[in-house]
């Protein structure tokens, strides 16, 4: 029984706060991002396809409601580009462009999977560009039926199909909240025998 009522419940509540998270999610109190060309120029030479940014604003009043200190995720797939999910939709944006709008940022590199299958995973993600923003921060691990994305599900959701391809189970799962499985950009950083730091661009 609770594993249809919390499901459908939790439905209910974000439909109706979707108004709400909309309206946080566009706004940040102006203000001058601490990350520079000099951080941009340094990510651009690390970043490979596959590996993931979690990303923080100071000042965004989504921060009240999004767990940990890591507030948004993408996932690189050029060493010159990104894809992350925003109330817009899924989109593709340039790496510089990512970096100098946000106060924090870590790249991350998978350790379970090879450079190999990170590259799928990329390639992978550029598919899912024009997709709508799931509000509802909900998916299924059917294909054809997850049409949505919030932006932390991308690199699950790519790596796991990848892996899923070539007959292997993803070691990093995600966590079920109120009977729906969810993952959020705090994941990525503390699962530390998953994700491998490659560098911490912070501006302060």
């Amino acid at each position: 029984m609770t594993e249809i009522l919390f499901p459908s419940l939790r439905r209910c509540l974000l439909k109706v706060a979707e108004p709400t998270t909309k309206l946080l999610g566009k706004t940040v109190i102006p203000h001058r991002f601490a990350l520079r060309d000099e951080e941009a120029a340094a990510a651009c030479k690390l970043a490979e396809p596959g590996d993931i940014f979690t990303t923080r604003i100071d000042y965004a009043a989504s921060n009240l409601v999004i767990p940990g200190f890591w507030k948004h995720a993408a996932m690189v797939v050029k060493g010159d580009r990104v894809v992350e999910a925003v109330g817009s939709g899924v989109r593709v944006v340039w790496l510089h462009d990512f970096i100098v709008a946000h106060d924090h940022a870590l790249l991350l590199k998978s350790r379970f999977a090879s450079p190999q299958e990170g590259v799928l995973a990329a390639n992978f993600a550029v598919t899912l560009v024009g997709k709508p923003y799931d509000f509802l921060v909900e998916f299924s691990n059917d294909r054809k039926t997850n049409a949505a994305f919030y932006c932390s599900e991308i690199p699950w959701w790519c790596y796991d199909q990848v892996l899923k391809a070539e007959g292997k189970i993803s070691p990093f799962t995600p966590r079920e909240t109120l009977g729906m499985q969810t993952v959020t950009p705090q994941d990525y950083a503390n699962a530390t025998d998953k994700w491998q730091v490659k560098y911490m661009f912070s501006g302060k």
